[in-house]
């Protein structure tokens, strides 16, 4: 009779090593992946070498998750932060942006043409000055997403 395998479950706990830039300190970390589910997940598929492959593409996503999140977390010896990872974090934030700016802006923009204001020119600049407005909120509260969720998920030992 075939022995029952033990169900695989997707990780969300991975052990990494933390480096600061700037003092050179390092230290080991567990990441507590902040989007997985509170209960266990088993990993579905009938193929024992399909679990494991997926198995291991959880995992490869993990250990990528790890090293963004380490890289917006302060040093605990020196309190730097790595200025190129905070600023690739406030790229990843505008990211949505790419898809809603160029319908806003001109919806905003004839809107405004309609309803608040009689010349061409002021009602583009009201749209422009809204949309820029909207925007940095979007990218200021996005990285500050980023940058929390990071915090939240690294423990250091």
């Amino acid at each position: 009779m075939a022995e029952a395998s033990a169900a695989l479950l997707y990780p969300k706990t991975c052990a990494a090593t933390f480096s600061c830039r700037q003092c050179r300190h390092s230290a080991q970390v567990v990441f507590h992946d902040p989007d997985a589910f509170a209960e266990d997940e088993p990993i579905g598929g009938r193929s024992r070498w399909m679990q494991e492959a997926a198995m291991e593409q959880a995992l490869r996503k993990l250990h990528d998750k790890s090293k963004k999140a380490l890289s917006l977390v302060p040093c605990p010896k020196c309190g730097g932060i790595d200025e190129p990872a905070r600023r690739q974090a406030y790229l990843r934030a505008a990211l949505p942006l790419l898809a809603v700016v160029p319908v806003m802006l001109p919806t905003l923009t004839m809107l405004f043409g309609v309803v608040a204001v009689a010349n061409r020119v002021q009602a583009a600049l009201l749209a422009l000055a809204v949309t820029g407005a909207l925007a940095t909120l979007v990218v200021l509260w996005g990285q500050r997403r980023l940058v929390g969720d990071a915090r939240r998920s690294v423990r250091f030992s």
